[in-house]
């Protein structure tokens, strides 16, 4: 069993971006041609068991027929032999519209979760404001946070081959501190 995980649940609150998965026993064996069933083995906390892979699976059908169908999938987006595999977990509208949920990369046989945009962003914002020194002279705080709001792609932005970019905003929100009271000379 793995951490953040219980039975078939999905992954608990804990954030993805810290877990990891491997079966030692695959791991000698990979290829491009069984990645996709390394990665929808059932220990492996972050494959969904409602996509339509498994339904493609257990019913027997070719793997072509995943674009005729609609709702989540896992596709094999990139392969860097025998090292690399990246496999992007999608949800699909229609044949020509999907909209990217996720990417996954495996390399040297253990599974991980790309970080997003955001939480990159997030995370170096936060790096940075924690260093001593990056403080503003005039008593200003700024707070920045980041949101990623999934963009909803136009169907001739996807039948030219890109996929569309998750659109970032970013809100700064300053507070205004007084500074301390200046020392006013002492009259004897």
């Amino acid at each position: 069993m793995m951490p953040g995980r219980i039975g078939n649940l999905p992954i608990s609150n804990e954030n993805p971006l810290g877990l990891s998965w491997h079966d030692s026993a695959w791991i000698p064996l990979l290829s491009p041609s069984n990645i996709m069933d390394y990665f929808s083995e059932r220990s492996n906390p972050f494959f969904d068991r409602t996509c339509n892979n498994e339904v493609v699976k257990m019913q027997r059908l070719s793997m072509d027929q995943l674009q005729n169908m609609t709702g989540l999938e896992y596709i094999l987006l990139h392969v860097q032999d025998p090292i690399l595999y990246v496999i992007r977990k999608q949800h699909r509208s229609s044949p020509s519209h999907v909209i990217p949920l996720a990417d996954y990369y495996i390399i040297a046989g253990i599974v991980y979760q790309a970080p997003d945009l955001a939480s990159v962003l997030n995370s170096r914002l936060t790096e940075n404001n924690d260093k001593s020194g990056d403080k503003p002279a005039d008593g200003t705080v700024n707070n920045i946070t980041i949101k990623q709001e999934p963009a909803e792609p136009s169907g001739s932005e996807l039948t030219n081959g890109t996929m569309p970019h998750a659109e970032i905003k970013t809100e700064i929100k300053q507070e205004n501190m007084k500074p301390p009271p200046e020392k006013k000379p002492r009259v004897v």
